[in-house]
């Protein structure tokens, strides 16, 4: 999902790092921001995680609109890399979910000795994943709203994703979902 913050309290600034308009890495400055990290041990400095000249990345990538309000696209982290191409997962998660037969979706990396990684998707089924064309029709779907390096070229159907106990989804268990069904793909199309 693509989450909407607004614009920034008086005192603190907002920059894309770059600032093309696609979208980038989210970095803030202002004296309401914490001094640092405290270290380990009770004798370790501060660790002061700012550039030079005051700025803070915070690991999200995000895009500033034309009246100043910033938009949550996901973590840096979670991109994907794959052909040379960058992939925000929240996007493709958002287009896999406008599709009536998905409930939910999980996009992330699958290592590729092709393009380096792949898009890959484990998607929720709303109970009418067959009934609305399965997955020939959400690849259809998705052919009409993203670029052929966003579309997921691997797949999972599941009942509900796997949640951490913070209650946000598990991409680690998703990617593991995943490589096990290429494994077991991969070991039927060698029988």
């Amino acid at each position: 999902a693509l989450w909407g913050v607004g614009a920034a309290v008086p005192g603190v600034e907002v920059r894309i790092v770059p600032s093309d308009g696609a979208g980038g890495s989210v970095r803030i400055r202002g004296a309401m921001l914490f001094d640092g990290y405290l270290g380990s041990e009770p004798d370790a400095p501060l660790v002061r995680p700012f550039d030079a000249d005051g700025w803070f990345d915070t690991g999200d990538l995000g895009v500033v609109d034309g009246v100043g309000r910033l938009r949550i696209l996901g973590r840096g982290s979670d991109r994907i890399l794959t052909g040379g191409e960058n992939v925000d997962p929240a996007e493709v998660e958002a287009a896999v979910v406008e599709w009536p037969g998905a409930e939910a979706a999980c996009v992330v990396g699958l290592d590729d000795d092709e393009w380096g990684e792949r898009v890959a998707a484990v998607v929720v089924d709303a109970g009418r994943f067959e009934a609305a064309g399965g997955l020939a029709a959400l690849e259809d779907h998705l052919r009409a709203r993203l670029a052929g390096f966003k579309r997921p070229r691997s797949w999972r159907v599941v009942e509900g994703l796997p949640l951490l106990p913070s209650g946000k989804v598990d991409r680690r268990a998703c990617r593991l979902l995943l490589v096990e069904s290429d494994n077991a793909s991969s070991a039927e199309a060698l029988r």
